[in-house]
């Protein structure tokens, strides 16, 4: 049987993704390509926040939070 991760919070996701603790626990801003993904491939994972993603590959300015 595989394992369940279930995140329910931006703190979760941090920690699960070796990322600081957020400064702001309802909104966030976080680049996946530095995450450390430390879980195993067989591992299923529910997160039941809302997000959105942006594909910075067609970019041509920076985005700035805060």
């Amino acid at each position: 049987m595989s394992d369940i991760i279930k995140i329910d919070s931006i703190t979760q996701l941090y920690d699960l993704l070796g990322y600081e603790k957020p400064i702001h626990l309802l909104v966030s801003v976080m680049d996946l390509s530095k995450a450390i993904w430390d879980i195993k491939e067989e591992t299923k994972v529910i997160c039941s926040l809302y997000n959105v993603s942006l594909k910075t590959k067609y970019l041509e300015t920076p985005i700035y939070y805060g």
